[in-house]
């Protein structure tokens, strides 16, 4: 309870709640932003039940029927509770969370990446950590829609997200929700990471991120593991020793995603198509408030 009332104080010095605006739900194929419906009636849920529906939805996954149910409203006020929320939270989150300059960035940086430099004899500057994640998705009618969203990897319809984690444990960025059929360079490019990047800094992914070329062109380098030649049957011990150095640390990405699937409205769900123009913000949302969590990466002191 202590924890609602120090998150309902936050939401209120970013908007009285008094004055929170409850919006109209958007059709998923509508380009024109929500209006606040204007009624002279109050809206039927109170800001603090609205908050926890939200974060309940969020975590198990929960239909708009039954949550509306459990808190006796209509389907509709339910809508327009969980829009309105996930909107509000995107632009508090988006404040709160905003992106570090080159200074700030080489401060967080751990000691343990700091010894990833010499373990590999040149200076580093391991700031982020990225991985690729994906969430079953409703398969489109649209045959075009169908093959962009279907993941071979997954073997079916997917919507694809890049998750960002910096150095010392932070959910930093993730991005809009693309199709399944993008493989992880790809996404890298169209998503907009390269554009938070900074020159100097340097990014650890796994193999498959083969976009070593891309940051150098930023100024930064891609640490991978090494990827196995065609014809090599095994690595070498150079090479298996390089690929524990850099798995032992990427790991906390991988945790990350973890922790964002934790939530059920992504984890054990399919993704609607109906609600498709909500789907970016949520995930976004839900990996802000995984920075409330413990951090992924321990501080040794």
């Amino acid at each position: 309870m202590k924890a609602l009332e120090e998150w309902l104080e936050l939401i209120g010095a970013h908007c009285p709640l008094d004055q929170i605006v409850w919006l109209e739900t958007a059709r998923s194929d509508s380009t024109e932003p929500p209006a606040a419906k204007q009624r002279k009636r109050a809206f039927p849920l109170a800001p603090r039940d609205a908050l926890v529906a939200w974060l309940y939805i969020l975590r198990t996954g929960t239909g708009m029927k039954r949550a509306a149910r459990l808190f006796d409203v209509s389907r509709q006020t339910m809508r327009r509770a969980f829009y309105t929320m996930t909107r509000l939270h995107v632009e508090i989150f988006e404040k709160e969370f905003f992106a570090l300059d080159e200074a700030s960035l080489n401060a967080i940086i751990p000691e343990m990446m700091r010894t990833f430099a010499e373990h590999e004899g040149v200076d580093t500057a391991v700031a982020h950590i990225i991985d690729a994640f994906e969430c079953k998705h409703q398969k489109p009618t649209d045959l075009d829609a169908q093959a962009g969203t279907f993941s071979h990897y997954k073997n079916t319809n997917t919507a694809k997200f890049l998750l960002d984690i910096l150095s010392n444990g932070a959910f930093y960025f993730v991005s809009d929700a693309c199709g399944g059929s993008l493989s992880d360079p790809e996404l890298t490019r169209v998503c907009g990471f390269f554009k938070l990047m900074k020159k100097g800094i340097d990014v650890m992914a796994d193999k498959g991120f083969q976009m070593q070329a891309d940051l150098e062109k930023l100024g930064s380098l891609c640490w991978i593991p090494p990827v196995r030649r065609r014809g090599q049957e095994r690595g070498t011990a150079e090479e298996a020793e390089e690929t524990h150095h850099v798995a032992n640390k990427r790991i906390y990405v991988e945790n990350g995603v973890r922790k964002i699937k934790e939530f059920d409205y992504i984890g054990n769900k399919i993704l609607t198509i109906q609600q498709k123009h909500l789907h970016s913000d949520v995930v976004f949302c839900i990996a802000m408030l995984c920075n409330m969590h413990r951090p992924l990466v321990p501080v040794f002191g």
